[in-house]
């Protein structure tokens, strides 16, 4: 029997504070013409790749892709395998990769909800993940380019909670007491 494919999903709350540049559309154009990488851990990057308004769903109106991928400083040092040794200058020099190509590339969807102002996106499918906190990263950072905060002004990014974790404690019989801040 075939396993059963698993998917999970958060959201990011999206909110332009001015009413008079509220255009959540217009915005994440802007963020996808930035083609802004940004490092969220480590040599860890995203970047959006793609987004487009769909016709493939009646639900789903505005689409695109999140890029991760691993960015590797040039003057890192490399491992030969063969002599368990750093590699040597004549083959480090035999390297040729492009600049523009980074390895590790992985793609997660997301969705646009623009009278919502809510950002729906893949977390974990198939064997790909990647972290709501980086997404959040990623966004905040972005909102923050200057091109962005001088066309829309002030942007506030908050990860939605996930309601049923929460539900889940309030409803278990051993809770006795609860503090939050």
């Amino acid at each position: 029997m075939p396993r059963r494919a698993k998917l999970c999903v958060s959201g990011i709350n999206v909110r332009i504070v001015d009413k008079d540049k509220r255009d959540y559309l217009s915005l994440f154009q802007n963020l996808f013409e930035l083609k802004l990488a940004v490092r969220v851990y480590g040599t860890q990057h995203l970047l959006m790749t793609n987004f487009s308004h769909t016709t493939s769903s009646a639900f789903i109106e505005y689409a695109g892709v999140i890029g991760k991928f691993v960015d590797i400083p040039s003057d890192s040092d490399w491992l030969d395998t063969n002599t368990l040794k750093s590699a040597d200058d004549e083959q480090m020099n035999a390297i040729k990769i492009p600049i523009n190509l980074k390895p590790n590339f992985e793609s997660f969807r997301f969705a646009l909800f623009p009278r919502d102002h809510v950002v729906a996106f893949e977390v974990y499918s198939d064997i790909r993940s990647i972290s709501a906190r980086f997404v959040h990263k990623w966004l905040t950072h972005i909102c923050a380019h200057p091109a962005i905060s001088e066309k829309f002004g002030e942007i506030n990014i908050d990860l939605i909670p996930n309601y049923d974790l929460l539900e889940k404690i309030l409803e278990s019989e051993d809770l006795k007491f609860i503090s939050m801040d």
